[in-house]
């Protein structure tokens, strides 16, 4: 199940108390929080509450530093494990996506593909071989629409032929 902690802080304290009452299972849990929403002592709450989960961040913000301070880069993708990160998640269509993507992969990190917006991104992203894949998957040609992120509450509501015929 990945939970995504995007409402900050606040939020953390009543998931994992839900995660808790659920008896979820370690290897059953994916967090993913950007470092400000939740912060250092909230990545080291998650790992500590639950050691066998995925603990996950985005860092997109770390492409241009790979390209130009990998040494710099490195540093931060480290002191980041150090908070009980275990994957770190890129942005699929950034200009620096295949550089950092790359150096993740020689250091060993595992890597979470996101944003990924349709069907002929979906393959490109799968070719980086990443660990996962979070994707809208907006397919129009499909009748399928991704909700989008949720972020800030917001998401694509539609109708289909079929829910309007229902309705």
């Amino acid at each position: 199940m990945k939970l995504d902690l995007k409402d900050g802080p606040g939020v953390l304290d009543e998931v994992l108390a839900l995660v808790q009452r659920h008896e979820f299972e370690d290897d059953r849990l994916w967090f993913n929080a950007s470092i400000v929403a939740v912060g250092a002592e909230g990545f080291r709450r998650l790992r500590a509450a639950h050691p066998g989960a995925i603990v996950q961040c985005p860092v997109d913000f770390l492409g241009p530093l790979v390209l130009a301070a990998p040494r710099r880069a490195r540093a931060v993708l480290q002191m980041l494990a150090g908070w009980g990160i275990s994957r770190f998640s890129v942005a699929s269509a950034q200009d620096t996506t295949l550089s950092l993507v790359q150096a993740l992969q020689d250091w060993g990190y595992e890597i979470n593909l996101y944003a990924v917006p349709d069907r002929e991104s979906f393959l490109h992203a799968v070719l980086l071989l990443s660990r996962s894949l979070t994707a809208d998957l907006n397919f129009p040609d499909w009748n399928y629409f991704g909700p989008g992120s949720g972020e800030r509450r917001r998401c694509q509501r539609y109708r289909t032929p079929q829910s309007t015929a229902a309705a």
